[in-house]
Formats: structure tokens, sequence, C-alpha cells
């Protein structure tokens, strides 16, 4: 198997501010911690509306690269099937999307348990999975 890549442009990348307590791992779904500006906290529903996948990992009290569009390398909750709509998990993995879900994006490879996979982005705020 290929290693997975990551293919993104200088203008499909946020800074983010990890004020949460604990460092966020590379690969880690985020959304915006409405409470401060720019500060990110890892997305723990599959119904929120995602900011972004870490670029590396961001320590608590440091900035950090996020990624909002492109092929994104995204640690997978458990096996993934590429091809398919991801959403988040409680730790901000991916794992299929249901109906109702907000949508990451789609699968490029297939992803296994803590392990990066690739995702096509759908941009900040992702979508909704039809009912």
């Amino acid at each position: 198997m290929a290693e997975p890549r990551v293919i993104v442009g200088p203008d499909q990348i946020r800074q983010g501010y990890n004020g949460s307590g604990a460092a966020i791992p590379k690969g880690t779904i985020v959304s915006l911690d409405l409470t401060v500006d720019y500060q990110i906290a890892v997305e723990a529903t599959a119904t929120g509306v995602f900011f972004g996948v870490t670029m590396e990992e961001i320590a608590d009290g440091e900035w950090g690269n996020v990624q909002i569009r492109g092929k994104a390398l995204v640690l997978a909750s458990t096996t993934v099937t590429a091809g398919v709509r991801v959403t988040a998990t409680t730790d901000g993995e991916t794992v299929a999307a249901s109906a109702g879900n907000a949508v990451l994006g789609i699968a490029v490879t297939a992803g296994t348990a803590s392990a990066l996979h690739e995702v096509e982005l759908c941009g900040p705020g992702g979508l909704e999975m039809p009912g």
C-alpha cells in the first residue's frame, strides 16, 4: 500500500490556537471554540461544524496549522472504507457518516483504527449527510 499523502495549497491552511489543556494529535478533526477567537477544540460529535484537520500535533497553549480543504491525513477511529463519506467521533477521528451527520469529506483511502488515511475535505463547516 502506498504511503498516505497530503495535497494542500497555502490557501487551504488556517492557524488555530490550542487552549484545551492537552495536546491535539496530528490528523485530528477540530472545530472552532467560539469562546476565544481562533481557538480550536477536538470535534466531539458527528453533528458538529467542522473547521478542519490538524496538520501536526499542536501542544496546549500553542498555535498550529489546520487544513481546511484538499486531501488531508486524518486519524481513523475504526475501519473506514475508501469512497465513503466520513464524520467525526468523540475523539476527533473518522468514522463512516450516517443520515443526519455532518460530513468532513470522502475517504480517498481505507483507514484502520488509530492510523492516518487520506480524506478529501469538503471545507469548513462540512456538509450534512442526507436523511
